[in-house]
């Protein structure tokens, strides 16, 4: 849910809470069940097989997988959404590519990282590291095996020294 997208300034997950606010628990609940069915469709899939396409780039919110203020406990609510997608797209011939375009402090400093803030904090904070590398990790066995899936889990947008900081985490 990127401000390009909703027209409305803010990261994604500000723009939830101030929905949250306005709408209610119930309501809240339901808007985003519905937003979220019907974000990406099995028609969506038709239709981007009918213009050829063969490759999809999924990208994936951290926080559908885990709970910021929950010890390291991966949702499988997350996992229904992307199963949901590759699935799709699959009757459909196509491959996914699954993108993580968040991790928890937000691996840049971007507002599509969702950190609500102009920092990087991820490379900073070792709990931070542990829980988008756990997430990280749980995706990519999750769809190891999976024909349709190409490169499990690609990381959205760092730069080369970041790159390398991750890559020490994971070892």
């Amino acid at each position: 849910m990127e401000n390009f997208i909703t027209g409305y300034p803010g990261h994604e997950h500000e723009m939830r809470s101030a929905l949250l606010g306005v709408l209610g628990q119930e309501k809240y609940d339901y808007f985003f069940d519905k937003f979220l069915d019907y974000f990406f469709t099995r028609e969506d899939a038709k239709f981007l097989a009918s213009l050829g396409l063969n490759c999809v780039r999924v990208p994936i919110n951290h926080r559908h997988f885990m709970d910021d203020a929950k010890d390291f406990e991966i949702k499988e609510s997350g996992f229904r959404l992307v199963d949901r997608v590759v699935e799709a797209c699959a009757v459909e011939g196509i491959y996914t590519i699954l993108d993580m375009h968040t991790f928890p402090g937000g691996q840049n400093q971007g507002w599509h990282s969702d950190s609500g803030i102009a920092r990087a904090l991820f490379w900073e904070n070792k709990d931070l590291q542990d829980r988008g590398t756990k997430t990280w990790i749980g995706i990519a066995k999750r769809y190891a095996g999976n024909a349709w899936v190409r490169w499990p889990v690609i990381f959205f947008v760092i730069s080369i020294d970041s790159r390398y900081r991750l890559l020490d985490t994971t070892r």
